[in-house]
């Protein structure tokens, strides 16, 4: 019995061990899971502060009337952020868009023929699925990808109406213009100094306006203010409230640069 009581013992033992370590095991991975996604959250929290300071500085220059065609940087957190300005009057209204200026738009979106087939279908039969205000739903009626999407807003606008302003247009606007002279394009991007850049800009829109294009005079209330992260990019569309005396979010899309793009947006509140 001695044997056997000692082979008993020793086998109650091992599983005790066994039992142990498992316990051991499981509470390391759930610490480590915790700990993962306390480390997650954190930095949600610190790229929202960033995010949510970076427009504060936005708004303020806009307010201010120190923003056209600037691009600043600034330093939160021990981060440096890189932040643009610019009016949605520079910004092709997608409905009012030429089917010149549509195809290149669609193009350089690396979006195929297919894509503008759909487009202009949707257009003549259910026109009502174009009036939309924020970018995701423009991914899901055109059945296109992120990174299309990221690249089409670059170059249309959802939220502006009537001509385009070519004078607060960038150059990912100017090019998709069917009249423009895309010589001079290439140069504005080659150009070493700003003050060359002024003046083949000016000449660009110079040619466009002798051309036909409208202008319009007066500048969009929604502006929109790209803000470059470490590694992601905000667009966000802005509206001033006068009545609550303060910017509203209209929509927001995240870029990862790593080329994997998540897209959310929401409606002003």
């Amino acid at each position: 019995m001695i044997p056997f009581v000692r082979g008993s013992i020793l086998i109650y033992v091992l599983w005790i061990l066994v039992i142990i370590g498992v316990l051991a095991l499981r509470l390391t991975e759930s610490s480590r899971g915790e700990l993962l996604r306390d480390v997650a959250s954190a930095r949600q929290d610190r790229t929202a502060l960033q995010l949510a300071s970076a427009l504060q500085f936005a708004g303020y220059r806009i307010l201010s009337g120190d923003w056209k065609q600037e691009k600043y940087e600034i330093e939160i957190d021990n981060t440096q952020i890189d932040i643009k300005i610019m009016n949605e009057s520079g910004f092709i209204p997608l409905l009012e868009m030429g089917s010149g200026s549509l195809k290149r738009a669609f193009k350089e979106a690396m979006m195929g023929p297919n894509s503008f087939l759909l487009f202009e279908r949707i257009a003549k039969q259910e026109p009502e699925l174009l009036r939309i205000n924020v970018f995701n739903e423009l991914r899901e009626v055109l059945s296109i990808d992120d990174e299309q999407l990221w690249r089409l807003g670059q170059r249309v606008s959802l939220f502006h109406e009537g001509p385009v302003n070519p004078r607060q247009a960038p150059l990912e606007v100017l090019e998709t213009m069917s009249r423009v002279d895309r010589y001079r394009l290439q140069r504005i991007r080659q150009a070493e100094s700003t003050e060359e850049r002024k003046r083949l800009r000016e000449e660009v829109i110079r040619q466009l306006l002798s051309s036909g294009d409208e202008e319009g005079d007066e500048l969009s209330p929604f502006y929109r203010v790209i803000v470059d992260l470490p590694v992601e990019s905000y667009r966000v569309i802005m509206k001033y409230d006068r009545a609550e005396q303060r910017f509203k979010t209209l929509s927001l899309s995240r870029h990862l640069r790593s080329s994997e793009i998540v897209a959310t947006n929401a409606e002003a509140r």
